[in-house]
């Protein structure tokens, strides 16, 4: 079993452009993202996946922060991004991870990871879904089999229009793992509820770095 975190970035955020290189805590949120994923005992190599063209300054960054390796893809569709990260690297299993998430949780990430390797149903696919399980928004991972991430590269429809992108581009291609979650049994990594549980921890616009720079997260996270 190979275990990969693909950490999937890029510049061209329509609500908050370049906010990948943009500061928490002194740092990048692309190198507090890199550093928290690094903590994970279960990982064996990190990836990042960037579109083709992207500025050579978020590659840069990556490099800088200790990633393992930079691959590139298309912008929309994220979905064949990853998968081109993984197969690369030879993972069987995938560790998927955003870099709008700076304090992202490395005890999120290890008890989803173990949940999946323990699982008696051998599910090939387990979150931490923070909608539903105790962990904020902002620690989001995913965690599924190579085999399910072909198999939904291979299935995944639903094919939409975004005003942002002229042309026509797929919902669940955009988003990777909306046809998983559509089709496969899912497990999900649960934590107790507590103060933390319904606050934004994620980055989507200048507005939340703000208010996340206010905030006194614990360092046991």
């Amino acid at each position: 079993m190979k275990i990969v975190a693909v950490i999937q970035a890029r510049l061209e955020s329509k609500r908050f452009p370049r906010k990948s290189l943009t500061l928490y805590n002194g740092k990048t949120l692309v190198r507090n993202v890199v550093g928290q994923v690094k903590q994970v005992r279960s990982i064996d190599e990190v990836v990042a996946a960037i579109p083709i063209g992207d500025d050579l300054v978020l590659r840069d960054e990556f490099l800088a922060s200790g990633v393992d390796s930079i691959e590139y893809g298309s912008e929309v569709d994220v979905l064949q991004r990853v998968l081109h990260a993984a197969v690369l690297h030879e993972a069987t299993v995938v560790v998927r991870v955003t870099a709008d998430c700076p304090v992202w949780s490395p005890n999120a990430g290890e008890g989803t990871i173990q949940s999946y390797i323990t699982d008696k149903k051998r599910r090939s696919f387990w979150s931490n879904d923070t909608t539903m399980s105790g962990w904020p928004d902002g620690t989001d991972v995913e965690v599924f089999s190579i085999e399910l991430l072909k198999e939904a590269d291979k299935a995944a429809s639903s094919p939409v229009r975004f005003k942002a992108y002229p042309e026509i581009v797929n919902e669940e291609r955009e988003h990777v793992t909306t046809w998983m979650k559509r089709n496969t049994q899912c497990g999900v990594y649960r934590r107790t509820p507590d103060r933390w549980s319904k606050t934004k921890l994620s980055v989507d616009t200048p507005e939340d770095l703000i208010k996340l720079q206010a905030l006194d997260i614990p360092v046991e996270w």
